[in-house]
Order: structure tokens, then C-alpha cells, then sequence
């Protein structure tokens, strides 16, 4: 008799634990399933962002090309303003670049 209850004791057991597997199981294909989605959609963000960066890179490119041309323009302008006023004595080599006001 004793023998029979103990039987009937781990059946029951057997019976929950077969539960907590199957609930168990089902818990990791739901996660296996939200982790392939969450890689899927990680993957077109990359995408997104790596396409943002070319453009952003791109933008920033043509920032720096536009900077550049207006600069050559205003040293084009400062040099004609020296050449038409008889200043290059002034901007030779053998002087330093920090010349003051008072010097030139």
C-alpha cells in the first residue's frame, strides 16, 4: 500500500514536471522566434544607418568642398587687394607670419 501511494505520489510529480517541460519548451520557441525577428529587423536598422552615414558622408563632403572654393575666392580677393595696393613687399618669405600691425 505504502509502495502505491509512493507511486502515485511521483506520477502526479511526473505529470507536473512533463507540464513545466512543455511549458518550458513552448517559452523557447516563442523566444527563438522573437530573437529571429529582433535579428531581422536589427539587420535593416544596420542597413538604415550604414545608408544615413554614406549620405551624412556625402553632405559633409560637399560642406567641405564648398568651404574650400569660398576660401580660394576670398584669397584670390586679399591678393588682388595686395597686388593693387603694392603690398607683397610686405608678405615676403623672410618675414614672420605673426607680423603685428605696427611692423607692417
Amino acid at each position: 500500500m505504502t509502495a502505491a501511494q509512493k507511486y502515485v505520489v511521483q506520477e502526479k510529480q511526473e505529470g507536473k514536471l512533463k507540464k513545466f517541460l512543455k511549458d518550458a519548451k513552448k517559452t523557447i520557441a516563442d523566444l527563438k522566434v522573437k530573437i529571429e525577428s529582433l535579428v531581422t529587423e536589427l539587420s535593416a536598422v544596420k542597413a538604415e544607418l550604414d545608408q544615413y552615414k554614406s549620405v551624412r558622408g556625402w553632405l559633409r563632403m560637399a560642406n567641405l568642398e564648398q568651404e574650400n572654393n569660398l576660401l580660394h575666392s576670398r584669397l584670390h580677393t586679399y591678393e588682388d587687394v595686395i597686388s593693387r595696393n603694392n603690398l607683397w613687399s610686405y608678405y615676403s618669405k623672410s618675414r614672420e607670419k605673426n607680423a603685428t600691425k605696427e611692423d607692417i
